[in-house]
């Protein structure tokens, strides 16, 4: 009898949870780009970069709806054969949703792309400018999160190098195409990056310097602080170059949130985070692609250069990410470590 009542009230329990469920997942995940923007959007003849596009990431659904939006979409992948694999798919997709009809008129192109290797973020760039005349949107999605302690191939500090300094690179080189298409530059940061107080991004301190000191998921927060800041800085710069802030190129950063990708892949800890607590109360892959799709397709007058979102709202940043004293230091920083492949450009 006792047992019986047990399994009564498991059952009981466990549908009492499964109902629960489905309302408390709709509140984590969180709002969805405005229907009327969505309606609007038409991306033809765009061309958007985006890096980072995998099965399990948010870089894949934001693919998936800017093609819907006939956008031409160039995807930096470290893996040719998968991101070959992962373009069929995300095509497939689309024509499904379309009701077996394929009326998008976008591509994707497949480019071969490390972050961690400033010469293949190079080499990524030149070839996007030898295949195509225009850039309109670049979206920074890539990211790594509380990897091992090490350094990138140019000797710097694996999560900075990464998360910050390849797509730094990658978006100076571009920076002349999308200023003639009066494009975005689009920047996946974290909320992570109010974890993050220090105050000064020296050389010694990112370069030939792997800190192992300092614990991994703090070098993370300090790679989404530059982001931040570094979207924040060019902002100004391009706002300098312009004679009219809303005719101009524009740069915007953005958390999308706990969200149920593989970026944790390389923590137990993380891992276990992201698999258990944020498959409650984080969001899926198709609402942490939101806010991105909302600062890439929002009209401009909607949006403020330099600023930051999150469920699709301008919010506010760690204070120390409006120090311009900061912003100006990291990005001095960055064009050293950068300058023999920005000089190639000169």
């Amino acid at each position: 009898m006792k047992k019986l009542l047990l399994s009564g009230f498991a059952v009981i329990g466990a549908a009492t949870a499964a109902a629960g469920y489905k309302p408390l997942r709709n509140y984590y995940n969180g709002p969805m780009v405005d229907p009327k923007i969505m309606e609007h959007a038409n991306l033809k003849d765009n061309v958007i970069v985006i890096t980072g596009v995998s099965k399990n990431g948010i870089g894949y659904e934001t693919c998936k709806s800017l093609l819907a939006k006939n956008g031409t979409i160039i995807i930096g992948v470290r893996d040719l054969k998968k991101g070959e694999a992962t373009r069929r798919e995300i095509l497939e997709q689309v024509a499904l949703e379309e009701n077996n009809q394929n009326n998008s008129k976008g591509n994707i192109y497949v480019m071969q792309l490390d972050l961690n290797d400033l010469d293949s973020v190079k080499h990524f760039a030149d070839e996007i400018k030898e295949k195509f005349k225009r850039c309109d949107i670049l979206i920074n999605n890539a990211g790594i999160s509380n990897v091992p302690h090490a350094l990138s191939k140019q000797n710097v500090e694996i999560h900075f190098g990464t998360n910050h300094l390849g797509h730094f690179l990658l978006t100076n080189l571009l920076i002349d195409q999308l200023k003639d298409s009066k494009g975005r530059v689009i920047t996946v940061a974290s909320r992570a990056h109010e974890n993050y107080y220090g105050k000064t991004f020296k050389l010694d301190e990112v370069y030939n310097n792997t800190c192992h000191y300092v614990p991994s998921h703090y070098l993370y927060a300090r790679s989404k602080f530059a982001n931040v800041l570094f979207s924040k800085k060019l902002d100004r710069i391009l706002a300098e170059q312009s004679k009219d802030e809303l005719d101009r190129c524009t740069s915007y950063s953005l958390h999308p949130g706990l969200v149920t990708s593989s970026i944790g892949r390389y923590s137990s800890l993380m891992s276990f985070v992201i698999g258990t607590v944020g498959r409650i109360f984080g969001k899926d892959l198709v609402h942490g692609s939101q806010t991105t799709l909302h600062v890439a397709l929002a009209d401009k007058s909607q949006l403020r250069g330099g600023a930051y979102y999150a469920d699709c709202k301008e919010k506010q940043t760690n204070p120390l990410a409006n120090e311009i004293s900061i912003q100006d230091e990291l990005w001095q920083t960055s064009k050293v470590l950068c300058a023999k492949y920005l000089r190639e450009t000169d």
